[in-house]
């Protein structure tokens, strides 16, 4: 069941929110600039994963499961709210 939940999780994603920074990227820059600013983006982009992906098990320990995923909820809803009131076409 696991399995499942992780892969339905995944797949959604994928549809949702996980195509958008990668619109945004090709999207941003003039073509002149484009390359270089697609490889910064994308180094910021897997910089900031990793900091969540190595900040999850000390913010776990310290303010708690529960509480975690609440905070990481509230980025995802204020995310939405970003990208339908500020980057409409996406």
């Amino acid at each position: 069941m696991a399995v499942v939940a992780l892969l339905l999780y995944v797949g959604c994603y994928q549809f949702s929110f996980g195509p958008i920074c990668w619109l945004m990227i090709s999207e941003i820059f003039p073509l002149r600039k484009r390359g270089r600013g697609s490889s910064i983006a994308v180094l910021l982009n897997f910089g900031a994963n990793a900091i969540v992906t190595f900040a999850f098990s000390p913010l776990q320990e310290l303010l708690g499961a529960g509480i975690l995923f609440y905070i990481f909820g509230g980025i995802a809803i204020s995310s939405l709210f970003f990208i339908y009131f500020i980057v409409p076409e996406t």
